[in-house]
């Protein structure tokens, strides 16, 4: 009885340690990966690197070289222009992640990073502007890939990027783990893993069985090939048909020596244009023909290439092959597919130079929340703002000016032809606000005072200075409002209205503020301000107001804007 009952305890211990055993190793086997490619019965796992499965390089032996060929093609580099548009002609600004001071800092950080190039020209190099360095992470959706190098260095005890470098695609292979490596001398085949924070990855519609992304220029291979040899036989076709043949007739019991002659100068008449001929005989100029609006195979072979590439590259269906009978609806599809299109892969690029920020705050800053990099265009901006004034006038008044620069409309002049204001739309009345309580009202920019510069040389500025300054103002060329001070005054957030000097101080009044910019400074982003006065041939002038955040201002004893 005893040894049974110790059986049956022994037996539900077991089951209840299997059962313990078993969950366990369950939820464990839920944190693993499992379908990897070291399980994979068709990977042969000796690879230390995995091939790139593009098709048609693989089943070609083609290397990417191929890519640079067809962009050459006149039809291809006529589709990539309008891409390369939808890319550099976009404003961008970077958003700052959060409230905090290291929030602020590494914002601060971004925008300094920003004002300059990221390929600095250095002697005979003219290096390279960030609207390069964009189109170049855009090449992704070209060929599959793009890679960049980042060149880290240190500046005022901070981490920084100094150059951005883009990089050959054959110089890259991935693992079996699909992490990138770096195909070396001493290692050709295989590479070597790369340091982390070193190579930005634009990559468009990888996946786990090709991490190499998919080239629109691959698919463009096939098209491009049956064109230009299209365009061989077409030009063989134009040299023997294209020009009319000459038919010489000679009467019957002509000697050989003469019709000779005269073929001699049907010959010289092709060449030339001038023959002799036996008065007794006949040239006639014969057309060939090919029968009203009929097409040449080889023509109709080129265009179905053109339209197959332009279908690849930028979704065009209907609007390519019109063939030029116009079509509202077909340029409407066109312009549709080419937005979105263009969107997307503006997303590729957000998302690289988003690492990059990421990068940044991670090396520099403890739990600081990373800028973001944004594309946005004025039509976008003109949208939103119209929907926000729809919403708001429900419980506020909104100020007619501020209304017109964030619509980008010019105010209409006193007696000037207006279109007429649609009832239950916006009215006149509805927008009566006094400005801005940030930017648009006096702030003081400058103290007359013993004064170091970024170089560390001392200025002595006396009143007399300070009245030059608001002497040489001019209204029509107003200093703008600027982040720190870039060499370029550029971007602008805002202009000087007015000047003018109370005591030994200098005040400004803004206008045609960045409303986002002005919410910045309110919540205390841009608290600090300094000042770039230069030396001109009428004196001293205020070349612009740099907004800072968490770098000190050379001027001591200005109160701080915002909270």
């Amino acid at each position: 009885m005893l040894s049974s009952l110790l059986k049956k305890s022994l037996n539900m211990l077991k089951k209840t340690f299997n059962v313990f055993f078993n969950e366990a190793a369950g939820k464990k086997r839920l944190g693993a990966e499992i379908a990897t490619r070291s399980s994979d019965p068709n990977f042969y796992g000796v690879l230390q690197f995995l091939p790139n499965p593009d098709t048609i390089l693989r089943k070609l032996g083609k290397s990417q070289d191929v890519f640079d060929a067809i962009i050459q093609d006149a039809h291809v580099i006529g589709e990539l222009r309008p891409m390369r548009a939808n890319v550099i002609t976009k404003k961008w600004r970077i958003l700052p992640g959060g409230d905090k001071p290291e929030d602020r800092r590494v914002f601060e950080l971004a925008q300094k990073i920003f004002n300059h190039p990221p390929v600095p020209a250095t002697g005979s190099s003219p290096g390279m502007g960030w609207p390069d360095v964009f189109w170049n992470m855009q090449g992704a959706v070209l060929r599959g890939q793009r890679i960049h190098e980042v060149v880290w260095d240190s500046a005022d005890g901070l981490l920084v990027p100094v150059r951005l470098v883009d990089r050959p695609n054959h110089r890259f292979v991935y693992g079996p783990d699909n992490r990138v490596r770096l195909l070396t001398r001493d290692n050709r085949t295989a590479g070597v893993p790369v340091d982390n924070y070193k190579f930005l990855v634009a990559r468009h519609m990888p996946s786990f069985d090709n991490p190499y992304g998919v080239a629109l220029l691959s698919s463009c291979f096939w098209p491009w090939t049956f064109k230009h040899n299209g365009f061989r036989f077409f030009t063989k076709f134009c040299e023997k048909y294209g020009i009319p043949w000459a038919v010489g007739k000679y009467p019957a019991g002509t000697a050989q020596p003469q019709i000779e002659e005269l073929a001699d100068g049907l010959a010289r008449m092709v060449e030339d244009a001038i023959a002799a001929i036996p008065d007794n005989g006949t040239v006639q100029l014969i057309e060939a023909g090919r029968g009203a609006g009929r097409q040449l195979p080889q023509e109709r072979l080129i265009q179905a290439c053109n339209a197959e590439m332009s279908k690849c590259l930028n979704s065009q269906t209907l609007a390519t092959e019109i063939n030029g009978q116009g079509s509202r609806a077909a340029a409407e599809t066109h312009r549709g597919r080419e937005q979105d299109n263009g969107a997307a892969d503006r997303k590729v690029i957000e998302s690289n130079i988003n690492q990059l920020l990421a990068w940044m705050a991670e090396l520099n800053f403890v739990r600081a929340a990373a800028p973001s990099f944004q594309f946005y265009d004025d039509a976008e901006v003109r949208k939103d703002w119209l929907e926000v004034f729809d919403e708001a006038r429900n419980f506020m008044n909104i100020p007619t000016k501020f209304a017109y620069e964030r619509l980008q409309i010019p105010m209409p002049m006193r007696g000037e032809t207006v279109v007429p204001i649609n009832a239950g739309s916006l009215k006149q009345s509805d927008f009566a606000q006094p400005p801005s309580k940030h930017l648009e009202q006096w702030i003081e920019i400058f103290k007359s005072d013993s004064t170091k510069d970024n170089h560390g040389n001392d200025h002595l500025f006396t009143v007399k200075d300070l009245d030059e300054v608001v002497a040489n103002f001019e209204l029509n060329d107003p200093p703008p409002y600027v982040i720190g001070h870039p060499e370029n005054n550029a971007p602008v957030f805002g202009r000087v209205q007015a000047i003018k000097r109370d005591g030994l101080s200098l005040w400004v009044k803004g206008t045609q503020i960045d409303p986002q910019f002005d919410v910045l400074v309110g919540k205390g982003f841009y608290r600090n301000r300094s000042v770039r006065i230069i030396q001109t041939a009428k004196g001293w002038q205020l070349d612009h107001v740099g907004f800072l955040g968490a770098t000190p201002p050379a001027i001591q004893g200005l109160k701080a804007i915002g909270r």
